[in-house]
């Protein structure tokens, strides 16, 4: 799972959704990302996760680099199968430097003040799927040029959704800085993790005591998951939020695009 801007190989992903009503921003989405990550190109590259929002916020987090191991600890045991603001933003994140683009065509402008050291040629063909693909959403572009393989620290984004009744997690597939194909089964390598405010809904996770309030307070009262290491059909990952918040989270499937 990833898309990159060149040859790159991506291992152990999290992915993670949350619906919370957060003390201060209301009803939200809360994503998380983690992954480790080797580059394969001479010079930077990057990944690219687009988000169904028009606006993402990152979400410190500080020294908790342990936090979606955590998350994902209690839910291991259950296996399921299944077929920003108005402004681009860069984010200085461990093995990544961040840009968050409102949509994709903001990208090229806003990768001119990443650090060259970082900063990865997209090719036009890939910037222009999607601009074409997905027009109302916003992106997160992970830039990086490690050539050993590192694990990056949690990346915490929250945003309001442009469709409150459906969850989505990118899941897209492409690591050469090709266009993704629509119709290729390709392999995956990655957790998909999901939490609500209802402590009753899922598996209780243990807290760091050290970790700061404000980050605590994006965080869910329970969460649930499973591993998913097969191959699919090319695409992102959908779930209804009746069926995220009823716990039916078996009932995730591939969305085309």
């Amino acid at each position: 799972m990833c898309v990159s801007s060149g040859t790159a190989c991506f291992s152990h992903t999290i992915l993670y959704a949350g619906l919370r009503d957060h003390p201060e921003h209301g009803p939200i989405t809360v994503f998380g990302h983690q992954n480790t990550a080797v580059n394969h190109v001479d010079g930077p590259n990057c990944l690219i996760l687009h988000l169904p929002t028009n606006s993402l916020n990152l979400i410190p987090t500080g020294r908790s680099t342990d936090l979606l191991t955590r998350l994902r600890e209690p839910t291991e045991p259950d296996f399921y199968s299944l077929e920003l603001p108005a402004q681009a933003s860069i984010v200085p994140h461990d093995v990544y430097t961040v840009v968050l683009a409102p949509n994709p065509t903001h990208i090229p402008t806003a990768l001119e003040a990443v650090p060259p050291s970082r900063r990865p040629t997209l090719s036009p063909d890939l910037l222009e799927f999607y601009a074409d693909t997905f027009p109302g959403h916003a992106i997160a572009l992970c830039c990086f040029d490690n050539a050993e393989a590192r694990r990056s620290k949690p990346l915490l984004l929250w945003y309001r959704p442009t469709d409150p009744d459906l969850v989505v997690l990118p899941g897209l597939h492409s690591h050469a800085g090709r266009v993704p194909d629509p119709i290729e089964l390709v392999p995956t390598d990655h957790y998909l993790l999901f939490g609500t405010d209802d402590p009753d809904w899922g598996e209780h996770y243990e807290h760091d005591p050290a970790m700061r309030h404000t980050l605590r307070s994006y965080l869910p009262a329970s969460v649930r998951g499973y591993p998913v290491t097969k191959h699919l059909r090319n695409g992102d990952y959908a779930l209804k939020t009746t069926d995220l918040r009823s716990g039916a989270i078996e009932k995730i499937r591939r969305r085309r695009f």
